[in-house]
């Protein structure tokens, strides 16, 4: 069992990796690359996740920086330019 110890934190690297690159395509298409841009930023959370369901143990710098990172990912989808970008292709009927 050494092979699966030595291999399962790149495998969870890879996990998590591809699954923050497949919804940074997906949102990209859908709100555009400013806005999607944030999505950048939910890596570490993807990885301290999939640690967590693995059986990794979750510190409380892990909490605080979780909470930081979705705070601030919150804030700028929240913000007055996110409506503004988000209102022109809205208005115009766009459909993606």
């Amino acid at each position: 069992m050494p092979h699966f110890s030595v291999c399962a934190p790149t495998r969870a690297r890879e996990l998590g990796t591809g699954i923050a690159y497949v919804l940074y395509y997906y949102l990209v298409r859908r709100m555009g690359a400013v806005q999607a841009s944030t999505v950048r930023y939910l890596p570490p959370v993807v990885a301290l996740l999939i640690g967590l369901f693995v059986g990794e143990p979750l510190h409380a710098m892990d909490l605080i920086a979780m909470g930081e990172i979705l705070g601030g990912v919150y804030v700028i989808q929240t913000s007055g330019a996110a409506r503004e970008q988000r209102a022109p292709n809205a208005a115009a009927g766009e459909i993606r």
